[in-house]
């Protein structure tokens, strides 16, 4: 039998952050629509050099360590709705509208389930979903 410990544990953990990027809306543009204060952000005409062209903006999704993920997503989802407006008319200038997902596997078997009604409502604001999947093991330490 499993310890307690053990059968509570989740068969993953993650981070979200939300990341905008856009050929010329400036960030402090995006953080008034949003109401939101990026973690990190440039402009597009900023003269330091950069991966990506553009203004980027980000900021981390605030959320309990222990929450799921369609949960998070759901909150999210949420608070960004009555910006649809302004998230519409971004992608539709030539913008992206992301949630970064940083998702940690443990060594539990598992993962979220994400509904379609919690997919259209994403859609419906043109978020897309980026995961970053991080193992704990190496690919060498799997069974073959």
């Amino acid at each position: 039998m499993e310890n307690d410990d053990e059968s509570l544990r989740k068969p993953y953990r993650c981070t979200v952050s939300l990341r905008l990027r856009h050929p010329s809306v400036p960030a402090d543009q995006i953080s008034a629509a949003l109401n939101l204060q990026p973690r990190n952000s440039w402009n597009a005409d900023d003269p330091r050099p950069r991966i990506r062209p553009g203004t980027y903006w980000s900021c981390d999704v605030e959320h309990d360590p222990d929450a799921e993920l369609e949960d998070i997503l759901h909150a999210g989802v949420e608070s960004l709705e009555p910006h649809k407006a302004f998230l519409h008319e971004f992608v539709e200038t030539g913008g992206w509208v992301a949630y970064f997902i940083g998702y940690f596997t443990t060594d539990i078997s598992g993962g979220p389930t994400l509904d379609c009604e919690l997919l259209k409502r994403l859609a419906d604001l043109h978020l897309n979903l980026e995961f970053d999947v991080c193992g704990n093991r190496s690919y060498e330490d799997s069974p073959a």
